[in-house]
């Protein structure tokens, strides 16, 4: 068997062993259910005691403090209060995740190279797939989330990167029946928008349905002032005005529908369909160096459906079991026309393209838990899914890829003592990626891994957490990443608007993380709060490198994923809630974060340091003494940093912030107004391209990118 091969038949075969064996034995419930807690054997006691939880329903702060793992929870209330649009807006504001997210979608629907620090993001724990990949996921609206998991190292069910895992958890059906409506109108200064959500959900008997529906449209404002200097030449400057223009318009809806098969099993059906539609158009001035003027019409349309169908036991005592199955299917149709005039109006450049990427996948999941004597919980799973992809360009390009992951898992709680809990975790995982171009070319990555995990908790005294964990991933690059196939940039070819390729000799990264964290939970309910430190070290790190390559006997910039032989990339992270006891209505929750990357030696360049990234943000929430009127606000910022730069490349990022505020006036009991400011000051983006030759400058591209304020005013109603 050769290195390239993946070794399918050891995992599918303790696959067929684990399902048929665990089948056959009990599981642990979910939170509000009947549930059997590993506790430490007193004297000769060897039976787990029953234990029904018939009280309140289980806190986020106190599910945090109760995990096993590093994991932060955000519930449906704590979403709200946000008063973020999409999921894009609202993982922004959650703590350490707001150092990685891109913009959402570039020209012609192609979203740019990740950053390091981006999450690996789910639904429902599992990726949401489809054309532009995550960034279907950042659009998708905030009325469609019930809860949020952020598993910050990774465990032998969810495998995490920098960013950690983001598991997006869809509505759930309510225990009676209830309506929810919001309306909303807002304007960036340049166009209106506008959203409209409803949510309706009832459960009679033994059955009980949810219904999410949710349509928004948004304009689409931006101004771009580029500067481009060449040194070598005369002029030096050249500047590019761009003016966008345009609107989006996008449909979600979700539904749920849950049955009671009796005897502890349950049937859930979760159909999903969302679809979008952008049109903009981009006017560009060139004065300097280049005169003229460019002109880009750009149009995208996506659609998907996915359905998912889960069977859920619960066994009396001893948990509950799950078997899932899910379907999805994706379209993106984009196209695009881009001309360019010079000085004398005369048309030198007239391009159409086109693009059409057809998607399609089915993911299978199994997880099993169960108790194995008096200390132990052992936890285990299959996770199978595959992917495949066509993707057509301008009629002539054509290019198939396919995904394929089988992974077989488990992990034990072992309850050492009532304050310690040791969670040993295993994961086998196979991975197939392959591609094929018009021109014959196949690229193909296929491996399987072993990526062991080990957390540990002290509850030291109620109020306090110690936690430790060590945990091995391995990254195989996507499709996108090792195809040979070169995606030309639209307008002006520069180091900050490079074409794009893969590299079919990329080499997967495996990392080792090493996490220390403290948590602390004030009583009565009044708050908590957490120190996390991470200590990634990375073999073959894929990075993101822009250099100059001939293309077609042009010299073009193009930006490609390559290995560093290692690199070191350390985080630290500090989030806090609160309640303060002198002022009894004002709610406060904000993070602080600090990431720093050390590559050591770098294929084909020299070692580097990349400059601290650092973030920070804070929200408050105040209700008057009236209660009929809340206010709030929050306030976000991102350091300046070099990004991802190699040799004699340098790319600066700098610092960015953003104030949101709001206001919201009961009606009536069952009815608000809520007035939303979102990026108050407006403040300009910047990002600056310097390249150099034996230490000197030879060429500077500064960008600078106008903010928009939006506002927006927002009827909400319970029925």
């Amino acid at each position: 068997m050769t290195a390239s091969q993946p070794r399918f038949a050891q995992p599918r075969l303790l696959a067929a062993l684990l399902i048929g064996w665990s089948l056959e034995l009990p599981l642990r419930s979910a939170h509000g259910q009947t549930v059997q807690t590993p506790s430490a054997a007193a004297g000769a006691e060897s039976l787990l005691r029953e234990v029904t939880v018939t009280g309140e329903a289980v806190s986020a702060d106190e599910e945090r403090q109760e995990s096993a793992t590093t994991k932060i929870i955000f519930e449906r209330n704590d979403i709200e209060k946000i008063d973020a649009v999409t999921v894009s807006d609202l993982l922004r504001a959650l703590p350490g995740v707001n150092l990685s997210l891109p913009p959402t979608d570039g020209r012609r629907g192609r979203s740019g190279p990740s950053d390091r620090l981006m999450p690996r993001i789910v639904v429902d724990g599992e990726p949401l797939g489809g054309p532009g990949g995550a960034s279907a996921t950042l659009r998708l609206p905030t009325e469609l989330i019930e809860r949020i998991e952020i598993i910050r190292n990774s465990t032998a069910e969810f495998p995490a990167g920098p960013g950690g895992t983001v598991n997006l958890i869809l509505r759930e059906v309510p225990p009676e029946k209830t309506t929810t409506t919001k309306l909303s109108a807002s304007s960036d200064g340049q166009g209106l928008g506008g959203r409209a959500n409803a949510v309706y959900g009832n459960r009679e008997g033994v059955a009980g349905t949810i219904l999410t529906l949710s349509v928004d449209r948004s304009p689409q404002t931006r101004k771009r002032r580029s500067l481009e200097q060449q040194f070598s030449r005369t002029p030096v400057d050249a500047v590019a005005v761009e003016e966008q223009t345009g609107s989006s318009l996008g449909l979600y809806f979700i539904s749920r529908f849950t049955r009671d098969l009796g005897a502890g099993e349950r049937l859930i059906i979760s159909p999903m369909f969302y679809g979008s539609e952008r049109e903009q158009e981009t006017s560009t001035t060139l004065t300097g160096a280049t005169t003229g003027r460019e002109s880009d019409r750009d149009d995208v349309t996506r659609a998907g459906v996915r359905l998912s169908g889960e069977w859920k036991k619960r066994y009396a005592g001893a948990g509950e079991g799950s078997l899932r199955a899910t379907l999805h299917a994706h379209e993106s149709r984009a196209s695009g026309q881009f001309m360019r005039f010079d000085a004398n109006g005369v048309k030198t450049v007239d391009s159409t393209t086109r693009a059409e990427i057809q998607s399609k996948g089915l993911g299978l999941a199994a997880k099993r838990s169960l108790p194995l004597g008096a200390d132990h919980l052992g936890t285990f799973g299959l996770n199978v899914r595959h992917r495949s992809q066509d993707e057509q360009r301008n009629t002539a390009l054509k290019d198939e890829s396919s995904e394929r992951n089988v992974a077989i898992w488990g992990q034990d709680e072992w309850q050492l003592s009532k304050a310690h809990t040791l969670t040993p975790g295993l994961r086998i995982e196979s991975i197939d990626n392959r591609t094929l171009t018009t021109l014959g070319q196949t690229n193909s990555i296929s491996a399987t891994n072993l990526l062991p995990s080990l957390h540990w908790v002290w509850r030291v005294d109620g109020t306090m957490n110690l936690r430790a964990s060590v945990a091995q991933t391995q990254s195989q690059p996507g499709v996108s990443q090792i195809t040979s196939v070169i995606t030309e940039s639209t307008g002006t070819n520069s180091l900050v608007n490079p074409d794009r390729a893969g590299n079919p000799s990329l080499r997967p990264e495996r990392t080792t993380t090493l996490q220390l964290g403290l948590e602390r939970f004030l009583k009565d309910k009044r708050g908590s709060g957490g120190l996390n430190l991470f200590v990634r070290d990375t073999r073959d790190k894929i990075l993101n490198q822009t250099l100059e390559e001939t293309v077609l006997r042009a010299t073009r910039f193009v930006v490609r994923p390559v290995n560093a032989a290692s690199a070191r990339d350390i985080s630290l992270v500090l989030d806090f809630k609160l309640k303060p006891k002198a002022i009894q209505r004002l709610d406060l929750q904000g993070n602080v974060s600090a990431n720093q990357l050390e590559v050591r030696d770098l294929s084909g360049g020299s070692a580097r340091r990349e400059t601290p990234r650092k973030a920070a943000s804070l929200r408050a929430d105040y209700k008057l003494a009236q209660q009929k009127t809340s206010l709030g606000g929050s306030l976000s910022w991102n350091s300046s940093f070099d990004r991802e730069s190699f040799g004699n490349t340098l790319v600066t990022v700098a610092s960015t912030h953003q104030i949101d505020v709001y206001a919201v006036y009961r009606l009536n009991p069952s009815s608000n107004i809520r007035l939303s400011l979102s990026n108050l000051t407006a403040p300009d983006t910047k990002t600056t391209s310097q390249r150099s030759t034996a230490g000197v400058v030879q060429s500077r591209v500064t960008s600078t990118s106008e903010g928009v304020r939006m506002v927006m005013l927002t009827l909400e109603r319970k029925w």
